[in-house]
């Protein structure tokens, strides 16, 4: 086994997910060898989530957005320049396909770590080729490249393939937990919840629809008084406000502030996110909220969040799970009822309630 002796670079170009499921690798690392000097290379679309994790030395912003217009060239001659400007004794590959595989081929790394069986012929660029079961959770096989890079201890992995994820801890900027404080405030005895009824534009087939959330909303301020607001990202508008409208009142559209800064700040004072499988869902359980995960097409056993307090919500159909980008009748979500969605977050406020009251 190789030991990291003290730098260390992480590409994890994206999704803002699969960046989550990673950070329990950082936090590993970060654990085992304190003095290691750690950068990060993502997309920008993620790279405000990275920016907030305490301990990351060094972000270096992936810009894809740039490399669409007519500066294409310049922006990506710049970032590859920016990658080989440091060297590292450690490169980890954990995303696994052409774009982050070429990557790690730019970089300049004494070892270079890869999955065994990347997509795209990635794993030419490693050194050190980590095989990893088939169907295992995104955070275990994270754990799994830094164990190899790192010579850490095995892994305990239960047999539905996770393994104990510990979160790293958070830097929200205080204008965002201020923004945060004073638009849901703490109301003693009375449960937050927040409902997030989007995904990514790529993952519209993953939403369950929006009258539901509406449905749910009106079940948990009926039984369990709670707070309901609905929460969305950019664009997202329309979706929210069909999810209100549907609670006929039990709910309020809470508008985005300050980016990924200001959704970590929001979601760390709920009691309870429920939201469909998405990035803000991750967002959520990485926070420390509770969630409720509603999943259909995709493997809850891959992909649901890593942390405790984390409840999976799915009725799946005989073609699931699925490996389709799209879907013309998703009916893995649009089947879901809303009864065993409210059960779960009942069960879940009821748990909060008591240990509270200890």
């Amino acid at each position: 086994m190789r030991r990291v002796s003290a730098r260390v670079l992480f590409i994890r170009l994206s999704a803002l997910g699969d960046v989550v499921n990673t950070l329990p690798a950082f936090a590993a690392l970060r654990a085992a060898r304190p003095d290691a000097t750690v950068d990060w290379v993502v997309e920008d679309r993620c790279a405000d989530l990275v920016r907030l994790v305490e301990g990351i030395d060094r972000v270096i912003v992936f810009p894809r957005r740039a490399l669409r217009g007519i500066g294409a060239v310049g922006a990506g001659l710049a970032h590859r320049a920016a990658l080989r400007r440091e060297r590292y004794d450690v490169a980890i590959d954990f995303q696994g396909n052409l774009k982050s595989g070429l990557h790690l081929a730019s970089c300049r790394a004494a070892v270079k770590v890869g999955l065994a069986r990347a997509k795209e012929g990635a794993h030419r660029f490693a050194d050190v080729r980590v095989d990893v079961p088939a169907g295992e959770h995104r955070a275990t096989r994270a754990l799994r490249l830094v164990q190899a890079a790192a010579g850490l201890p095995p892994l305990e992995v239960a047999d539905d393939g996770s393994s104990a994820a510990s979160a790293p801890p958070l830097r929200v900027p205080p204008e965002a937990t201020a923004d945060a404080e004073a638009r849901l405030p703490s109301v003693d005895d009375v449960p937050t919840v927040l409902l997030h009824p989007g995904t990514s534009g790529f993952g519209a087939f993953k939403r369950w629809p929006a009258a539901r959330f509406g449905e749910l909303a009106r079940r948990l301020h009926a039984e369990a008084g709670a707070r309901v607001r609905v929460i969305h990202g950019p664009g997202e508008e329309a979706l929210a406000g069909a999810a209100a409208e549907a609670a006929a009142g039990a709910a309020e559209v809470l508008p985005p502030r300050h980016g990924l800064a200001g959704l970590v700040a929001l979601v760390a004072r709920a009691d309870l996110v429920v939201a469909a499988d998405s990035g803000p869902l991750l967002v959520a359980s990485l926070a420390g909220a509770g969630t409720v995960a509603l999943f259909g097409p995709k493997d809850p056993r891959i992909y649901a969040p890593p942390f405790a307090g984390s409840v999976t919500v799915r009725r799946p159909p005989p073609c699931a799970p699925c490996s389709l980008r799209r879907c013309a009748d998703p009916i893995c979500m649009t089947e879901l009822p809303v009864e065993p969605v409210a059960e779960a977050a009942l069960r879940r406020l009821a748990e909060i309630s008591l240990a509270r009251a200890r």
